[in-house]
């Protein structure tokens, strides 16, 4: 690791922001985990929250209970079995091959697999950042973004699929069939994938494209061979509905979680008719300024941080069912931004910086808090970010 000083002004207001901010994070979450040290439960949830579906899903998988996957009754005896009756919701939502990911996990114990997962999300969001030269201070601020902090206590995935957006969209041009493999084990979280395809069509990486397809055909095709069809039509006929019936019906503190338009909607009391009229407008808001803003830069590098974050944020507005912690992406792109921007920042810019640091951790509090000013905050950064010209890049996504 390269040792280093933080070179650009970007840079180095968003490291005075980073650890301004990280013992707030710390707090809170030290705040939310505190009972683990002294009780098993937290909430009916077990130490490492959803890393415990993950394993268990790649524990039924193992062992052939297949049907056991995506029948959500079935799985959450097989919680309680394990912890207890007091044990909340777990559910699965992830496509078939997702089982083979996580299927080695699920062969370790789960302690074991647990400090696996733990490091696995934050190395490879670290690496997808800083490479190739991985300087000392890319490395740490992608270490102390309150996305990654979170995303390690919820036991969630959201590190590693910035890393697979991020190390995809920057290896593109120069290592396309690599950066197609990233792209394509985005199929065990299919939806964060939105907008890489129309980014590699504007940009022509065909090889990237074609890498990408095989990804996901392999991964599909071993997933019906391995586990068989079953499989495929449970996930088809019982997890891609139940998730739905948990964006459309949920209750509690995960539709908190969640930033979507859609979900604002639902807050503010709109029905789901409604709600889905104001998401498809966002949508196509969103989908509209990528396109133009990805047009008129086509030929370029879709894995500066510029457009990354301007993909990242039109991915956050065209989906529905979104988490906050699916948003690590964001400080992947703005960390990316600040170390290729050259001049200083304006006062303008500097609260740019600190509202995309802030956006996703605090906008999911104001979101449970029943102030849902996350999605209208991702539509300003959005236009933001996509219409300063070129040669303020590197303010702009700081």
């Amino acid at each position: 690791m390269t040792v280093d000083r933080p070179e650009t002004p970007a840079t180095r207001n968003l490291w005075r922001l980073a650890l301004g901010i990280l013992p707030f994070i710390l707090l809170i979450v030290a705040m939310d985990e505190w009972r683990f040290l002294s009780e098993r439960f937290s909430r009916g949830q077990v130490i490492g929250r959803d890393a415990y579906v993950f394993w268990t899903a790649g524990r039924l998988g193992l062992a052939g209970d297949l049907s056991s996957i995506y029948d959500y009754p079935a799985f959450q005896r097989v919680v309680n079995a394990a912890l207890g009756p007091e044990a909340g919701l777990h559910v699965f939502p992830y496509p078939p091959p997702a089982l083979l990911l996580l299927a080695p996990f699920g062969a370790l114990p789960y302690p074991v697999a647990l400090a696996l997962w733990s490091l696995a999300g934050p190395i490879a969001f670290a690496a997808a950042i800083a490479a190739p030269d991985f300087r000392r201070s890319s490395v740490l601020l992608a270490l102390a973004a309150p996305l990654t902090v979170t995303n390690v206590a919820l036991g969630q995935n959201g590190l590693i699929c910035a890393a697979l957006i991020i190390g995809g969209l920057r290896l593109a041009p120069r290592r396309p069939i690599l950066a197609g493999v990233l792209i394509g084990l985005l199929i065990f979280k299919p939806m964060l994938a939105v907008m890489l395809p129309l980014v590699l069509l504007i940009d022509q990486r065909w090889r990237a494209i074609g890498a990408a397809t095989a990804t996901v055909l392999v991964l599909c095709l071993a997933s019906l061979l391995i586990f068989g069809p079953g499989i495929w039509e449970a996930y088809l006929t019982e997890g891609a509905p139940f998730q739905r019936q948990l964006l459309e019906q949920g209750t509690g503190l995960a539709q908190g979680m969640k930033l979507t338009a859609f979900m604002a909607a639902r807050q503010m009391g709109l029905d789901l008719p409604a709600a889905y009229g104001v998401q498809a407008a966002v949508a196509v808001f969103a989908l509209g300024t990528a396109l133009v803003y990805l047009w008129r830069r086509r030929g370029g590098r879709a894995g500066q941080g510029r457009d990354l974050l301007v993909v990242a944020l039109a991915t956050a507005l065209i989906l529905p069912y979104l988490h906050f912690y699916d948003l690590a992406v964001l400080a992947g792109a703005q960390i990316l931004a600040c170390r290729e921007s050259g001049g200083a920042q304006s006062a303008g810019q500097r609260r740019f910086q600190v509202m995309l640091w802030l956006l996703p951790f605090c906008g999911m509090i104001l979101n449970i808090a029943g102030l849902p000013v996350a999605a209208p905050l991702l539509m300003v950064s959005l236009l933001l970010a996509a219409r300063l010209p070129r040669e303020a890049e590197g303010g702009h996504a700081a």
